[in-house]
């Protein structure tokens, strides 16, 4: 607890003990905690994205049509471009921008030069292309990954200890206490449709109480379709992490491939090795700042005014060095004020 005149919380002040050694240079002061309390982490994910009976991946844009098949086919002759008709899809946050994107029909993969409400243009003359045949329409999702994205149950690692280290706080995986690891790939919701639709996925034995700090964690692969970012950087907002209360208790989900879009495709395509270990200290900084939402009443907003790396969108981290981002004083204050961890 802090005393009047030996402890203060304001880090600039001379009396501050942090966790920086030249702040508590010439102050007495006891040897600094190592551990103060234990967060186990139950780290759930997504189940890699199922395969249907054609042999099409489920994060296709084209899953939200009751039968993907093409009404009509017009072949521009002067353009030398190929039009398929085809019913209007949902998802057009990715259907309207179709950069890297590709339309498989006949098994036949084409690259899409643009998209109408109702139509999909390639090139070259397809005229010859049987209406009614089936079809799936995918954004740039994945594109350039050549490892899956989901399932990623791997997110407590040293990189995510360090940034709750200096709050004294050892993260710990629930492990063989967590009995079900997966739930069922979703290709676009938020959180809030996330833990509605799986009704509570912590396990029942390891609910967070005063005595036991429980997080849960989950690692899906998609938010909703106004802020999936898809398919490339332009205009569009991006949700690469959630947090919501759902059933008393706070679910926090990190969405793989939205980080993943941070990155952009010259990157993926000219370093994909480097592009892969940013993105995953990507993907723990986004889980880390998500589970610091959940300790304390405050909205989200005021969270994000405590800044680094609680700033909204993690504006105040560098894509590039993630790992070095740090909790700010006032976030370490909440979270050590705090009975219980979802409150």
């Amino acid at each position: 607890s802090m005393i009047t005149g030996v402890q203060v919380t304001t880090s600039t002040a001379a009396k501050y003990l942090g966790p920086v050694f030249a702040q508590n240079a010439g102050v007495s002061a006891s040897p600094l905690l190592t551990v103060w309390r234990r967060l186990w982490v139950e780290n759930d994910s997504m189940a890699a994205i199922p395969v249907d009976p054609f042999g099409y991946k489920r994060n296709d844009i084209s899953w939200n049509l009751s039968v993907p098949t093409v009404r009509n086919v017009l072949f521009d002759s002067a353009a030398a471009t190929t039009s398929f008709v085809i019913d209007a899809i949902t998802d057009q946050s990715s259907f309207s921008n179709p950069e890297n994107g590709r339309m498989i029909v006949q098994s036949i993969i084409h690259p899409v030069v643009s998209t109408a409400p109702f139509s999909v243009t390639v090139a070259g003359n397809h005229s010859s292309v049987p209406v009614n045949s089936e079809f799936r329409l995918y954004d740039d999702d994945e594109f350039g990954l050549d490892v899956p994205s989901l399932p990623r149950t791997d997110l407590v690692n040293q990189q995510m200890k360090n940034y709750f280290k200096p709050a004294f706080i050892e993260v710990t995986d629930l492990g063989g206490f967590n009995l079900d690891k997966h739930v069922p790939f979703l290709p676009t919701e938020d959180v809030f449709s996330i833990f509605t639709t799986l009704d509570d996925k912590k396990e029942p034995n390891v609910l967070d109480r005063n005595p036991l700090w429980v997080c849960h964690l989950i690692a899906a692969y998609q938010g909703p379709m106004d802020a999936d970012l898809d398919p490339s950087l332009s205009d569009e907002s991006v949700r690469s992490g959630e947090t919501a209360a759902h059933g008393g208790s706070d679910h926090s989900a990190v969405y793989v491939e939205c980080c993943r879009e941070t990155f952009n495709n010259a990157l993926r395509a000219n370093n994909p090795d480097l592009a892969r270990i940013l993105l995953n200290k990507w993907i723990t900084a986004v889980a880390s700042h998500e589970m610091g939402h959940q300790p304390g009443t405050h909205t989200p907003s005021e969270d994000h005014a405590e800044d680094l790396l609680m700033s909204d969108g993690l504006g105040a981290v560098s894509s590039l060095a993630p790992e070095n981002s740090k909790f700010s004083p006032k976030t370490i204050r909440r979270f050590r004020i705090s009975n219980r961890w979802s409150e």
